[in-house]
């Protein structure tokens, strides 16, 4: 696949654009790294470094792969590749920790030491994403090229734009509120304690300072709450696939133990809590079950909990701060 087949624009065309776009970042990295070994020269760290924050910045690239591109090809019955390729999206990651890792040590280590690990860091991150690369120009974009419809490529250019993009940003780009607002049934949902319309019900999900995602007794995504601030990337090309489908393989085995636990009523939760970028995310996953006990599905509730967790004493008014108008 090349993007001489494509118009500018296509989702292929725009992804193959950014593979020559990170291959000549990574080239550059790696060249500079050599030629300071060779000629003994002292590392020029903040060049290197902003060499390298360019490639950094390229992670929408993998997670318009990962939310869009793969779980479309795996609607059409084609598993494999989107595996191996994220599993090797997974690779690529650690390689760019461990530099960061790295540039942190810079006041820590001698010269010729750090060209040294940062050079192998390079010559690895070349490597890797010129294998990576190859093989999704020549094998995955093929596979999407050929199975998709025209609806399929036109939902993927709208989750393209609605993640975003690093540096190839293309024309027409448009986000969600520039096609207008979805059209929901008005017909009032009666529950046990209350009725409501579903327009109310889709405002209520969305405005819970959580991210809420539903997956059904046959483990298929079937819904996900669409919060301001979202702590991880959902799409709707997610909706419908198995939920394995939606984790890197690295993870896998947890989320097979946990829905194995959950149907044969083992447990009744299962939590985590992590460093995200400036978030310390709390993440749990809950049992659906009916009235009789049968098992639904499973909730996630993801929650960014970096303001809760610096709460101290008490605080019974409303302050300045709560900017309200409302008169009670």
């Amino acid at each position: 696949m090349h993007q001489s087949q494509l118009q500018e624009g296509h989702p292929l065309h725009i992804l193959l654009t950014e593979h020559d776009t990170i291959l000549r970042y990574a080239a550059d990295f790696k060249s500079k790294l050599e030629s300071a070994k060779q000629n003994n020269d002292d590392i020029n760290i903040d060049e290197l470094k902003d060499v390298f924050e360019h490639i950094k910045e390229s992670e929408s690239h993998y997670l318009r792969e990962e939310n869009v591109l793969f779980p479309t090809i795996e609607k059409h019955g084609i598993q494999g590749p989107t595996t191996v390729m994220w599993a090797e999206h997974e690779q690529i990651r650690e390689i760019k920790k461990a530099v960061r890792g790295l540039f942190e040590l810079v006041n820590e280590m001698d010269s010729a030491t750090l060209i040294e690990k940062l050079g192998m860091k390079a010559r690895e991150l070349s490597y890797i994403l010129d294998s990576h690369f190859a093989k999704e120009n020549q094998i995955l974009f093929n596979m999407a090229y050929q199975h998709f419809t025209p609806e399929e490529w036109e939902a993927t250019r709208a989750e393209f734009d609605e993640i975003g993009y690093w540096e190839v940003v293309p024309e027409g780009v448009k986000s969600k509120s520039d096609g207008g607002e979805s059209t929901i049934s008005d017909d009032m949902i009666e529950l046990p304690t209350g009725k409501m319309s579903p327009t109310e019900l889709n405002a209520i999900l969305n405005k819970l300072p959580v991210d809420i995602t539903f997956v059904d007794a046959k483990d298929e995504v079937r819904y996900f709450s669409e919060t301001e601030n979202p702590i991880f990337v959902r799409t709707v090309a997610a909706i419908g696939t198995n939920v394995r489908n939606c984790h890197p393989p690295k993870s896998l085995h947890l989320v097979e133990q946990i829905l194995k636990d959950f149907k044969a009523g083992k447990r009744d939760t299962a939590e985590f809590w992590i460093q995200f970028g400036p978030r310390y995310v709390y993440i749990r996953y809950f049992p659906v079950r009916d009235n009789s006990g049968n098992y639904l599905g499973t909730i996630e509730v993801t929650q960014d909990v970096s303001g809760i967790q610096k709460l101290e004493g008490e605080r019974r008014l409303l302050s300045e701060e709560d900017n309200t108008s409302a008169q009670y």
